[in-house]
């Protein structure tokens, strides 16, 4: 043998999604809890200052969604690569097995 050290893993693969969509999820509530807090100062500070102050900072609303998005879509990838790994791995054993039985 040679001594391969690699190993795929398809129950690490599905926790590593699974906490990116965690990771995703909490992203979005302090994102929420931001603007929130944001838009409540507008309670207390009138004007046009506060107005130029918060359309600017929605106005970086869509990039922070494109950010828990991205994380949102390396965890759907390792979702796929964890059903392959277990697709290769049966294939795998199949092929050793049919190697060994004929």
């Amino acid at each position: 043998m040679a001594g391969w050290s690699f190993i795929a893993d398809s129950d690490n693969q599905l926790a590593l999604a699974d906490a990116l969509a965690q990771a995703a999820d909490n992203f979005d509530s302090r994102k929420s809890e931001m603007y929130n807090k944001i838009d409540n100062m507008g309670n207390h500070w009138k004007g046009d200052d506060y107005n130029l102050f918060n359309s600017s900072a929605h106005n970086y609303d869509p990039a922070l969604q494109d950010f828990s998005d991205g994380i949102r879509m390396f965890g759907t990838q390792f979702e796929t690569i964890a059903g392959n790994t277990e697709t290769l791995a049966t294939t795998l054993v199949d092929i050793v097995n049919n190697i060994t039985t004929v």
